[in-house]
């Protein structure tokens, strides 16, 4: 996954939010829609702000839009299908191309679970809360080389027809200035990785195995 990115060339808050308008405009179904941050410049958060870390704590947002109300060549989900793809990502998140390499998890109560995620030898502790139809929220537990970490993702119908996911990365832990030049190295992988989710249940649906009796 990481081999994909490319660092991203520092830029001003200022230049970062003209550039990404642009790109809203201008980028395709599944892509870049939004992102904001914890900037206080950007309090209330502007669309469009790509990775932006000049604050105490970490924020990065992006939305990738599942079905427009413009754009009609590709067969639009269903709310229902789409949740079903969210919880192979939660159940079985080592089905994605770009996943671990297997996982386990426990119901600790209705709507919530504890999962060990792995990728080689490294584990990832997280606990994941669900609110059907509308959001899952996944916390990763601190590690002695990685803070700890709350990714949510939510289901949105902004208009009639359409409807995006968001995401959100956020941790309390302020980035020195050393890590700062890494940042974007992070954001473009998260990214890239909700991406690839976004294209492989596009694939699944279109082969109809996130219907009501599809299996994976």
């Amino acid at each position: 996954m990481s081999s994909r990115d490319q660092r991203l060339v520092p830029l001003s808050v200022d230049e970062i939010c003209v550039l990404a308008e642009g790109l809203d405009q201008t980028m395709g179904w599944v892509e870049l829609m939004g992102a904001k941050c914890s900037h206080p410049r950007l309090r209330p958060p502007v669309a469009g702000a790509a990775g932006c870390y000049p604050g105490p704590a970490m924020r990065y947002e992006h939305l990738i839009e599942i079905n427009s109300q413009g754009f009609s060549a590709i067969p639009p989900f269903t709310r229902e299908e789409l949740w079903r793809g969210l919880l192979v990502r939660v159940y079985e998140p080592e089905s994605f191309p770009v996943g671990p390499d297997d996982s386990e998890w426990k119901e600790e109560s209705p709507g919530r679970l504890n999962r060990i995620v792995r990728f080689g030898r490294l584990e990832i502790h997280d606990s994941v809360t669900l609110e059907p139809m509308q959001r899952i929220v996944f916390d990763a537990q601190a590690r002695e080389d990685m803070a700890a970490m709350r990714l949510t993702i939510t289901l949105e119908e902004p208009a009639p027809g359409a409807m995006v996911l968001r995401f959100v990365y956020e941790n309390d832990t302020a980035i020195s200035a050393a890590e700062a030049p890494y940042e974007d190295l992070r954001h473009g992988a998260w990214l890239e990785n909700d991406r690839d989710m976004v294209r492989t249940l596009r694939a699944w649906r279109d082969q109809g195995r996130l219907g009501a009796h599809g299996t994976h």
